[in-house]
């Protein structure tokens, strides 16, 4: 599995689309991160009505593809090209509980990741909630 994470962590960059919004309708900002400069906004489609997240992080810190973040961000525990890369496999694995990932799309400044919105709020998230949730369990 690890091997196919790489291959696909090697072919997330090597084509990427120019950014087009003028599909989708802005709604609101509904996460920052700090630690990345980037942006979560909720957005709808025109063509559908159906709701998507749109990451958007600079490219500064995106870097140009996984190895040159690697080189630029050696401590970093953040890595958006693994991340993009492990959905892309799960994905072709067919799990029937991954978000849709839409594409990753890229303009001058910023690197979009588009997937279909999850309402209940992102893995890491829930993560967070369910360890903090034991953690008070096991208080006496």
């Amino acid at each position: 599995m690890q091997s196919a994470v790489m291959f696909q962590m090697m072919q997330a960059a090597k084509f990427i689309p120019l950014w087009n919004s003028s599909g989708l309708e802005f709604i609101n900002t509904f996460e920052r991160a700090p630690s990345n400069h980037g942006i979560v906004d909720l957005m709808q489609s025109l063509s559908n009505s159906s709701f998507v997240a749109v990451k958007r992080m600079p490219n500064r810190w995106m870097s140009m593809d996984s190895q040159e973040f690697q080189k630029q961000q050696p401590y970093c525990l953040e890595n958006p090209w693994r991340d993009i890369a492990a959905v892309r496999y799960l994905k072709s694995q067919h799990l029937p509980y991954i978000c849709k990932n839409h594409g990753v799309f890229r303009d001058n400044e910023f690197t979009y990741v588009v997937s279909d919105f999850a309402e209940k709020g992102s893995l890491f998230e829930l993560c967070k909630l369910v360890r903090f949730q034991v953690s008070n369990e096991r208080q006496p």
